[in-house]
């Protein structure tokens, strides 16, 4: 089973993901976080196998996040959910360490990306 934080700072978003996520017996999201800070504070308490992270939210933006959760871990599988899928936000988050980008509102495909 892998077991997955979900981060972004709308809790219509982290209901949604957590809905589509738990749809699949293989998934557990174990803690929800509302922003970077809280995010790498939950990786450290809870050691997940994937962390589901929105790029834009306040106090601390994804992109540093990510740094962030990948210094604790970094076999944390962190997947990039974002509605701002510029080619520079894509290639950013991929460079420093995403696993895979999801554009929202497109979460067709986000338990694909998670089990594999």
């Amino acid at each position: 089973m892998k077991i997955i934080i979900v981060v972004a700072d709308s809790e219509m978003i982290i209901i949604w993901i957590r809905d589509i996520l738990q749809t699949d017996s293989e998934l557990k999201v174990i803690a929800e976080a509302k922003d970077g800070y809280e995010a790498i504070e939950l990786c450290r308490k809870h050691h997940p196998d994937t962390v589901i992270l929105d790029l834009v939210m306040r106090d601390m933006d994804g992109i540093t996040a990510l740094k962030e959760i990948l210094q604790i871990n970094p076999n944390i599988e962190v997947i990039v959910c974002t509605s701002l899928a510029t080619d520079f936000n894509k290639t950013e988050a991929l460079q420093f360490g995403a696993k895979d980008i999801v554009v929202k509102p497109y979460f067709n495909d986000l338990i694909n990306k998670v089990k594999n």
